[in-house]
């Protein structure tokens, strides 16, 4: 979209989207509030391979629009640092878009993880290339985990911010 221009949702230039850089701040400064005040301990050794979790959240797109975003998240550890996954999300009702894709993750400290990974979305009855790269922090409850997520999505030459909540289980 041209400088300037209208959106569909009436407002100017970038709309909502020239918010996400106070978005993300945002939820780095509560990443950050939530690992000080984590009781985990990081020398525990990592007892289980696999998570499985639920996604709730927000997909925030450049020309302001904003879906409901609702998926599912696996990751299998392959070691204390490196785990592989995948997930299936859905974002409505705006963008009706279906995304599927393989993630690497990369675990740096406590419950403190980045991923990546690659995979396609589908919308309007077309496929397209799609990259993730994200963080999110995993607060263990026993075997249960919350996680708060944010994530950027690129698709052709657009980015939308996907922000949200895991509800996952260890096993």
């Amino acid at each position: 979209m041209r400088t300037g221009a209208t959106s569909r949702n009436g407002m100017s230039g970038q709309g909502g989207w020239a918010l996400w850089p106070t978005a993300v701040v945002a939820m780095l400064a509560l990443l950050v509030v939530m690992v000080a005040s984590s009781t985990a301990n990081a020398e525990e050794e990592h007892r289980h391979k696999n998570h499985a979790s639920a996604f709730l959240g927000a997909t925030l797109q450049e020309d302001g629009g904003a879906a409901f975003s609702v998926g599912v998240e696996y990751e299998r550890r392959l070691t204390d640092i490196f785990g592989v996954g995948g997930f299936v999300e859905y974002a409505a009702p705006q963008t009706d878009a279906f995304l599927i894709g393989l993630v690497g993750a990369v675990h740096v400290w406590r419950g403190l993880k980045f991923t990546g990974g690659a995979g396609y979305e589908r919308r309007h009855d077309s496929n397209h290339a799609l990259v993730r790269v994200g963080a999110m922090y995993d607060f263990e409850i026993g075997t249960f985990t919350v996680s708060p997520t944010v994530d950027v999505d690129a698709v052709r030459e657009e980015r939308s911010l996907v922000i949200g909540l895991n509800l996952g289980k260890h096993f």
